[in-house]
């Protein structure tokens, strides 16, 4: 069974859950809960991330307040919001190889 990773299926994966965000909407107060999970090349990897999850969630934070629920909406929005957060995490964690970043779960209220 070959998944998204290729190459046997996923990599390990590190759970990054449950942010509350209040989404940058002037009309109304919109939050958001998400989930992510991240798929890395090696449990070294894993550590790497786990040793810097207050900075990775600072950062996811910050990036997802400053949004819009326009922005985030939508499979470009999202596939955007993803692509920004991978971002974040190379530049914070470096030496975690990261393989991919999903969003395992995305409500707003």
């Amino acid at each position: 069974t070959s998944g998204a990773g290729g190459k046997g299926g996923l990599g390990p994966l590190v759970k990054i859950s449950d942010f509350v965000i209040h989404l940058r909407n002037p009309e109304i107060d919109r939050y958001a809960r998400l989930s992510f999970d991240v798929e890395v090349i090696a449990d070294s990897d894993k550590d790497s991330l786990n040793a810097h999850m207050p900075r990775v969630r600072d950062a996811f934070i910050s990036y997802l307040s400053d949004r819009t629920l326009e922005e985030l909406q939508g499979a470009e929005g999202l596939g955007r919001t993803k692509e920004a957060l991978q971002t974040r995490l190379r530049d914070l964690v470096p030496e975690a190889r990261v393989r991919n970043l999903y969003i395992s779960d995305f409500v707003v209220q």
